[in-house]
């Protein structure tokens, strides 16, 4: 009796410790190769660390750099900035340090234009959402990195010999920016921009 008792402890006692064994096994093989791969839990971080998921993406294991995404961000803010100076001044050289491509001769072309027109251009901002992920450009598929920004922007027309205030417009808009990069930095070559005109007081 007491040999059968002491083997059906150490059967238990086997069977404990196997458990928690296999179970790690499953959770492994679930984690890496099964349908818990793209699941963050503990011991198991998802996106692991130094990544984020592709907001452009419905596939969870479509993964980006946070430090690529991070640099595409700031070069687009950066460019965003220069764009306004260059409306601002009346200087479409500037466009050159932010845009490349049909997007460069299409900012210069509208700097020009406000120049025959006798204005220049003050753009505030107020955003409200930006995403930066990998998308392609219908226009030119090499070019895969774009931002998009939702917001409100007040664009207000100045006469540049005297810098009265002529018109004041506002618009909620939406806006995909594709991105590619030249030397060091990237800079904006295409644009997909929507805006809504807004009421005054809205």
């Amino acid at each position: 009796m007491t040999d059968l008792t002491a083997a059906s402890w150490m059967r238990t006692a086997v069977t404990a410790a196997l458990l928690p064994a296999l179970f790690a096994m499953a959770l492994a093989l679930a984690s890496t190769l099964g349908p818990l791969r793209h699941t963050g839990f503990p011991g198991h971080p998802y996106p692991p660390p130094g990544y984020v998921r592709n907001p452009f993406s419905s596939d969870p294991g479509d993964l980006l750099s946070s430090a690529d995404v991070a640099r595409v961000r700031a070069d687009l803010l950066g460019d965003g900035d220069v764009e306004l100076r260059a409306f601002a001044t009346g200087d479409g050289s500037q466009l050159a340090r932010a845009d490349a491509g049909d997007r460069l001769a299409r900012l210069r072309q509208l700097v020009a234009n406000n120049e025959f027109s006798g204005i220049i251009q003050q753009e505030q901002d107020s955003r409200s959402s930006l995403v930066v992920g990998r998308l392609r450009d219908s226009r030119d598929p090499s070019v895969t990195w774009c931002a998009q920004e939702r917001g409100i922007t007040t664009l207000i027309d100045v006469a540049k010999a005297g810098g009265q205030r002529l018109q004041t417009r506002r618009y909620r808009f939406e806006g995909r920016f594709w991105l590619a990069r030249f030397g060091d930095r990237y800079l904006i070559t295409d644009a997909d921009v929507v805006n809504q005109s807004l009421p005054d007081g809205e």
